[in-house]
């Protein structure tokens, strides 16, 4: 049960903060990438060295999505809400292969930051084939239909978050963050019951 609750705690957290803040970003047409990427590693990865599984990445990623997805019941356009939800699904893929490596393989701190680049390639490429796929309601407004955001999203937002992520990490060596082996189910229950409504 600690398992359960230190993942409803962390995806919940998460995920209010995506559909509160997300949704104030979204409106005001920012790009959100700078802020929310580097929000959603530092919540993963803080739920993966509190369990030390890497299912509970994907696990919060699912709930942190779930909750992104409450912005349906906005004024919000459709893309601005399923999108993120995608995103955060893709990242907490692209972030369990990382550490998955980073377990099986003793890396140099310059093969971490690579890997780091790496994961943070891999998300955006399958966005993009994903945006490619998707129904015209939401390919309308994609990416896609502009050469210079396509190359700003793969390339200058993937670098600009990478050395973002890059610093966190170092920090959070640096300081060695308090780690939740255990969450009180009060506060789990809670959040979770916010969630759901």
């Amino acid at each position: 049960m600690p398992f359960l609750y230190v993942n409803i705690f962390y995806g919940a957290v998460w995920g209010i903060l995506e559909a509160t803040l997300g949704y104030l970003i979204h409106l005001t047409n920012m790009s959100s990438t700078i802020i929310l990427c580097p929000l959603a590693f530092f919540f993963m990865n803080q739920a993966y060295k509190s369990t030390r599984k890497i299912r509970s990445i994907f696990l919060i990623s699912i709930i942190s999505a779930s909750i992104k997805l409450l912005d349906l019941f906005t004024n919000i356009r459709i893309d601005k809400v399923i999108n993120p939800a995608i995103s955060i699904l893709l990242e907490g893929i692209a972030f369990s292969i990382m550490i998955y490596i980073f377990q099986k393989n003793e890396l140099k701190k310059s093969s971490k930051i690579i890997s780091i680049f790496a994961m943070n390639t891999l998300w955006r490429i399958v966005y993009c084939v994903y945006l490619f796929f998707s129904p015209s309601y939401i390919y309308e407004y994609s990416i896609l239909l502009s050469t210079q955001k396509v190359l700003d999203f793969l390339i200058i937002k993937n670098i600009e978050t990478s050395i973002v992520l890059v610093i966190l990490f170092w920090i959070e060596y640096k300081i060695k963050l308090p780690i939740l082996n255990k969450v009180n189910p009060v506060i789990a229950i809670i959040l979770f019951i916010i969630y759901i409504i």
